[in-house]
């Protein structure tokens, strides 16, 4: 073991002549090396798409509660809320309608909230409901948005105009549409 032990020292080891550490020069190229790993992680990671997925997720999330509310609420009253009777009615939104233009689609969600469908937090992500399109009928309802991330537009489940209609001639898999393709919750 001693002789293994002396061996190793004398073919790692240093005489006192040799100095010990990095050139100028050797310190500069390992640098280089290391800022092109370091780019081209980043072009890898691209932080800019992995914030618009998380607002897209963060649309789809709220889109998705949204319609269960809806359905929620048509198994608990047998219509949807723009087609109730009591004052708190709010108009049909046979056209896209956004949730926070100020028109009478802010009234549903309300009575959604009132009923318990929602919760009453939901209203207070405005950033994430200004981007939801609310279209429905008397037996359907879609909550719509146009995604910002390149990996959701380009998903099989975006091919839908802004009414949740499906839109085969302008969404495909071309991504060629004369106008925006839509994710939609139904």
């Amino acid at each position: 073991m001693k002789k293994l032990l002396e061996w190793l020292k004398k073919l790692f080891g240093s005489s006192s002549s040799d100095q010990s550490g990095f050139t100028l020069v050797e310190l500069l190229v390992i640098i280089g090396v290391l800022g092109i790993l370091a780019v081209g992680l980043l072009a890898t990671i691209d932080p800019l798409e992995q914030l618009r997925k998380g607002s897209d997720s963060n649309r789809k999330s709220a889109s998705v509660e949204l319609v269960n509310a809806v359905t929620r609420y048509f198994a608990t009253n047998g219509e949807m809320p723009w087609d109730t009777s009591t004052s708190d009615a709010c108009a049909t939104p046979s056209t896209a309608t956004a949730l926070s233009s100020g028109t009478s689609v802010p009234a549903c969600i309300q009575l959604l909230v009132t009923q318990g469908e929602l919760k009453t937090t939901f209203t207070d992500s405005t950033d994430v409901l200004e981007d939801l399109l609310l279209s429905g009928t008397t037996e359907k309802v879609a909550v719509c948005f146009n995604p910002d991330s390149k990996s959701e537009s380009l998903r099989a489940e975006t091919k839908y105009d802004n009414l949740g209609v499906t839109d085969a001639t302008n969404c495909g898999s071309s991504k060629t549409a004369t106008s925006p393709c839509f994710f939609c919750a139904q």
